[in-house]
């Protein structure tokens, strides 16, 4: 039972945050929790509790609607490790995995799992709209790893996202504006920012998220700038070409 006026409100604000992931089975269940908690209390506690969560606003994107048995099914799988086969989007194979664990970023419920298929044999996300004809093999199971956990695995925050290698790389930012915004993220653990005679400011961080890095740089436009490691400059300087091109009307 919630005793304190404080713990009210948390409670009422995790309740409005749990709408993010609205649509899920697990949505469900924890919201009536939380609502139950909050509502156990004296009326005057709760006219103040609700005032000020009421000025508390979570903002995120819509999430997707996930159909009950995909989430059951996967729920069962992943508590006796095992593993599971279904059709994803509309390629024609089926794929059969080990579901490591579900994932909410950005509206969107994927499955974190590692596909052992020769051709692939690595970690993928397959978003939960796109699966389909599911089915677990209970004769099946699998071990899973230590480090099986995403955020043992991915480094940055960036995206839902793991690459294959670590890059070091290093920006170059040319706008306070844009330098106040960035900074105030975590975008990685081991980001540093160094500010140089020019005015600009040197930021340097590590990470596996080699895609969704290039995507962060280019939503900057002009004001950042890549200098390391190799691979992200070209790819940058292809992406400036073709939007000037465009841009050009050629």
């Amino acid at each position: 039972m919630l005793t304190s006026e404080k713990q009210i409100i948390a409670a009422r604000l995790m309740a409005n945050l749990l709408k993010l992931i609205k649509n899920t089975p697990i949505y469900k269940q924890a919201i009536e929790v939380f609502t139950s908690l909050s509502d156990n209390i004296e009326d005057d506690s709760k006219l103040n509790a609700r005032k000020l969560s009421n000025r508390i606003l979570f903002l995120g994107m819509d999430p997707v609607k996930i159909e009950d048995e995909i989430w059951e099914k996967l729920e069962e799988a992943m508590s006796q490790n095992n593993y599971i086969r279904f059709k994803y989007l509309n390629y024609e194979r089926e794929f059969v995995v080990q579901p490591w664990q579900l994932i909410y970023s950005e509206g969107m419920w994927s499955l974190y799992a590692y596909n052992q298929m020769p051709d692939i044999q690595e970690v993928r996300f397959y978003n939960l709209p796109g699966i389909y004809d599911l089915e677990i093999d209970k004769k099946n199971t699998f071990e899973l790893p230590e480090d099986f956990e995403y955020t043992k695995r991915a480094k940055g925050n960036f995206r839902r996202y793991i690459g294959p290698k670590i890059l070091s790389c290093k920006l170059k930012i040319t706008s306070e504006k844009t330098l106040n915004y960035i900074r105030t993220y975590n975008w990685a653990e081991d980001q540093q920012f160094e500010k140089q005679a020019d005015g600009s400011t040197i930021m340097t961080f590590t990470t596996n998220q080699d895609y969704p890095v290039l995507g962060w740089v280019l939503s900057h436009g002009m004001y950042v700038q890549p200098l390391e490691p190799e691979w992200l400059v070209d790819e940058w300087k292809k992406n400036v070409r073709e939007m000037a091109r465009l841009a050009d009307g050629v």
